[in-house]
């Protein structure tokens, strides 16, 4: 998965308009991020095999540092 996709999935699961997330935007100016987003990102995690803390997850404030959660799954 690239970082574009990446991002057209949260945009799905935080229940967003296409190309309103970039990598600055902070999460917690989304209506969409709360316990049902964080159950989106994590399935998105799921997808890619990862197994990310919901921890980790929650303490992220941008979209950027959720893309560094993924790691290398992300290209």
């Amino acid at each position: 998965m690239t970082k574009h996709e990446f991002i057209q999935e949260l945009e799905f699961v935080l229940n967003t308009e296409a190309g309103m997330l970039t990598e600055d935007t902070v999460l917690s100016s989304v209506s969409g991020w709360d316990s049902t987003g964080m159950l989106g990102v994590i399935a998105i995690y799921d997808d890619l095999g990862l197994a990310i803390p919901v921890t980790e997850i929650r303490e992220s404030s941008r979209v950027a540092d959720l893309i560094d959660l993924a790691g290398s799954a992300i290209r």
